[in-house]
């Protein structure tokens, strides 16, 4: 049985109507083994991470769809605080946040 901090999380990233984009969490706790999926409403997006990561890969992107869903799967990364920015595709306009909330893994 997983434990609570080894559970699956997920960050939504949204739209307001004035165009910004928001993140639920704002701030994503996560301990290894945790596996995070990144959703965006069915919307096409990328998250890109800077100097880490704490996924097996870098980049995490989606194609958008309905059923869209991007998962970056079992958090491999040591402890710390992993910065990322996001480009999402909104109503034929490309939002770009180069200074989203972070993910910490504890």
């Amino acid at each position: 049985m997983k434990s609570e901090e080894t559970m699956d999380r997920k960050i939504e990233i949204d739209v307001t109507p004035e165009g910004d984009l928001v993140y639920r969490p704002a701030v994503l706790h996560a301990q290894r083994g945790a596996t995070i999926s990144f959703s965006a409403g069915g919307r096409t997006f990328t998250a890109m991470f800077y100097d880490k990561t704490p996924f097996e890969k870098v980049v995490i992107d989606s194609k958008g769809g309905e059923k869209s869903l991007a998962t970056a799967a079992r958090v491999v990364g040591p402890p710390g605080v992993y910065s990322f920015a996001v480009g999402l595709l909104h109503e034929g306009r490309i939002l770009l946040d180069p200074k989203c909330p972070e993910i910490i893994i504890q």
